[in-house]
């Protein structure tokens, strides 16, 4: 664990913005808070994204500060898988299993693992995440030409996973689905115990004046989430929790609220402390957009 004077830096590399939360393990607190939009119509995001970096580490003064970042869950394949609990080599059959679910070879991902706790006598459970390894590459590389230090590359789903489970301790044991939404896409996970269980990714085009579609595509993704995962969410209604800049927009959220009354914001700073200097009011109106950087850095805090 990181000592009293050390922080870590969660970093959501997010299409329009750089979001990042600097946090303090031992005082379990949020020192400060960044979000920085990236300019438009850049044809080159890596490029854009680097001159950001940059100008941020220089102006905060953080070069050489251990972050974890994120990567969009939908550049990753997401897969769970069930190995026989008398097989002899786990990790072999894990690389098999997955390289039925990328596309052209293996050998171009970087893959990591984690098994899931479970009772069954006859299987071992694991969940696995791949990206091209090119992408893990180029964020690192990134990292570092910006005198940053990289400690871990996460999915975005995961880091909001993190925050429910660290805020929302005593909920966590009811199925939860998290509403992640921008302009473009909704991405939905869901979780019990802070164990990820499945999620689906719906594109979607905001009406800024009508809220009825964006009512709809949540419905039905909530629906058909619950649907293929009724062992998990019974006959019983999932708590809905929505986070991302999409819902940063007050007469959406009152809107859906009407109509949903099981859906509340994904606060990251309902039991975590935020120290940082921002009116709070302007706190609460960006903490959709803070959520990611928040369970990064909760993360990050686990593995100095």
């Amino acid at each position: 664990m990181a000592s009293r004077n050390q922080s870590i830096y969660g970093l959501d590399l997010y299409k329009d913005a750089v979001c990042m939360a600097q946090y303090f393990p031992e005082e379990r607190s949020i020192a400060s808070v960044v979000i920085n939009p990236l300019p438009e119509n850049e044809s080159d995001w890596w490029e854009s994204l680097s001159t950001e970096l940059t100008k941020l580490a220089a102006e905060l003064k953080i070069s050489g500060q251990d972050v974890i970042c994120s990567l969009p869950s939908e550049w990753a394949v997401i897969k769970k898988i069930a190995c026989d609990k008398n097989e002899p080599d786990i990790e072999d059959t894990i690389r098999w299993e997955i390289s039925q679910q990328v596309l052209g070879s293996l050998d171009d991902y970087a893959f990591d693992h984690q098994e899931i706790l479970s009772s069954d006598e006859l299987f071992r459970y694991f969940l696995v995440a791949a990206f091209r390894s090119s992408a893990v590459k180029r964020v690192s590389k990134l990292m570092r030409s910006t005198k940053l230090n990289p400690v871990v590359v996460d999915i975005d789903i995961f880091a909001l996973i993190n925050v429910l489970e660290t805020n929302y301790e005593e909920k966590t044991a009811v199925p939860s689905i998290i509403i992640m939404g921008d302009n473009e896409k909704l991405k939905l996970v869901l979780t019990r115990n802070g164990e990820f269980i499945d999620f689906q990714i719906v594109n979607f085009q905001n009406e800024t004046e009508d809220f009825s579609p964006c009512l709809t595509a949540i419905q039905n993704a909530v629906a058909a989430l619950s649907k293929v995962n009724k062992s998990v969410v019974g006959d019983g209604t999932v708590d809905l929790y929505c986070t991302g800049p999409l819902f940063s927009n007050t007469e959406l959220l009152a809107y859906l609220q009407q109509n949903l009354p099981n859906i509340e914001i994904l606060d990251p700073f309902r039991t975590i402390a935020c120290h940082a200097e921002i009116p709070e009011e302007d706190l609460r109106r960006y903490a959709p957009q803070l959520a990611v950087a928040v369970g990064l850095s909760v993360r990050g805090a686990m593995e100095v």
